[in-house]
């Protein structure tokens, strides 16, 4: 199958072009640290290809002027995308990732473990803290010495993406705007949940849980098996409306014929799957246990604490599916809240899989955002900047009960965040833990069900 053959029902020769390059960009490397090799691709459109287009669809006679305004414009900062849970590069879309080329070059890559990267076991702690994935990516950038991009990260890619922000500081760092896709931020104390939850006018938005049923389907499936990881998806990123599981058909087709192509391709063979490796320290496991680490909150000290996305001082869009039951969309409500430039897109019908339902609706939505000048925003006051400073334990708080392990343990609880109480904390460390009696036995149970997930 010849590279033009490939999507020839695409009636824009631009778009069609970028297909060409996505599908045939071969992959490179670039070593990291001491023994990581991470496999990327750099992609992009050479400075005249789209002139050239455009002379061959029949405007060769017109004018220099004329000739630029009928080709897209592109951006010259790169963006640098960052897959999700148990995916690698192969995984993206190529109708997103060719209408994102349309407006700038990109770098896709598997990160450390992942696909085609590859490290000595030393470097596994990459894999185990949200904060170190993006230390590796920023070291991705450096490596080809990028001076500035832009970062989307999906899901896990997105908390990583959030966090390239904060390399080497937020004051120095070379990232300049960021979008956190299907995402939430690291876990929320109780005071401010409670300040999120009423900011924007004071309208509430409840904090919903995510669906245990599909996160375990994701975790748990093997993914070897190409009906495996169509059914993960079905089950996890899409709606079950007519809509949504055709755009999942029309997604799996996409990126199969992706694959069937590139495999052609000398060392190419494309890893069409989940990532899977229960070893001690695997990448599957060290990968659960970033995302464990990135919803429990750190032990205090002194009572305050110090929201990392107030860090976040660079333009941020969050985007989510409506229907999302892995990240529910008010996570994305509550990220909106703490971060001091963001936007929202939220999109109908849809769920993690959002980007794959509607691949140029988002990707416009994304270019737009990118290119958009943000040179006057402004931060916004955030919730965390109404915390109250640490102040000495409540003398008669909470009031006594029997049980004494339970008083103990809630005085501690509340002794810097007064009295505040809501079922979505049950994964706080010792000295943290809900002392509410409010809610029923079965939710109770189900909160514990959710910590150990």
């Amino acid at each position: 199958m010849k590279p033009e053959e490939l999507f020839a029902e695409v009636a824009d020769p631009f778009l069609r072009h970028c297909l060409q390059v996505v599908q045939t960009t071969p992959t490179n490397f670039t070593y990291i640290g001491s023994g990581a090799k991470i496999a990327y691709r750099w992609l992009n459109v050479e400075d005249d290809a789209f002139h050239r287009i455009a002379a061959d669809n029949g405007i060769a006679f017109a004018s220099t002027s004329s000739l630029a305004s009928l080709t897209p414009k592109r951006s010259e900062v790169p963006l640098l995308l960052h897959c999700d849970f148990r995916a690698g590069m192969d995984m993206w879309d190529p109708l997103f990732l060719a209408h994102l080329l349309k407006s700038r070059p990109m770098i896709i890559f598997d990160p450390c473990h992942c696909g085609r990267s590859v490290s000595n076991r030393d470097t596994r702690p990459y894999m185990g803290s949200f904060y170190k994935w993006a230390k590796h990516a920023v070291a991705i950038a450096d490596s080809l010495g990028v001076a500035e991009y832009d970062v989307l990260g999906l899901a896990m890619g997105g908390a990583a993406a959030l966090l390239t922000a904060l390399y080497p500081s937020p004051a120095t760092t070379r990232v300049r705007k960021i979008v956190a896709a299907a995402t939430t931020g690291p876990a929320i104390s109780a005071r401010l949940y409670e300040e999120c939850s009423r900011s924007s006018m004071s309208i509430p938005w409840p904090r919903d849980d995510w669906n245990l049923m599909n996160a375990s389907r994701l975790s748990l499936n093997d993914g070897t098996k190409p009906e495996e990881v169509k059914q993960a998806l079905k089950h996890t990123s899409f709606t079950d409306s007519d809509a949504g599981q055709q755009a999942l058909e029309h997604h799996w087709d996409r990126i199969n014929q992706f694959a069937q192509y590139r495999s052609n391709m000398p060392s190419e063979a494309p890893f069409i799957g989940l990532l899977e490796d229960r070893r001690e320290l695997g990448p599957l496991r060290c990968q659960r246990l970033a995302w464990r680490s990135w919803e429990t909150l750190p032990q205090q000290r002194g009572g305050a604490y110090t929201d990392p996305m107030a860090k976040v001082n660079v333009p941020v869009l969050v985007m989510n599916g409506i229907n999302n039951t892995l990240i529910p969309a008010s996570r994305s409500w509550e990220l909106m809240c703490r971060l001091p430039k963001p936007a929202l897109n939220l999109y109908e019908d849809s769920g993690a899989g959002f980007i794959w339902q509607y691949p140029e609706r988002v990707a416009k939505d994304i270019n737009y955002f990118l290119d958009y000048d943000h040179s006057n925003l402004q931060p916004q006051l955030l919730p965390s900047a109404s915390l109250p400073q640490p102040t000495a334990p409540l003398p008669n708080y909470p009031p006594p009960t029997q049980n004494t392990a339970s008083v103990s343990q809630a005085s501690a609880a509340h002794s810097s965040y007064g009295n505040i109480q809501h079922p979505y904390f049950p994964d706080m460390p010792p000295g943290y833990q809900q002392a509410s009696s409010q809610f029923h036995p079965q939710e109770n149970e189900r909160l514990q069900r959710a910590s150990k997930l």
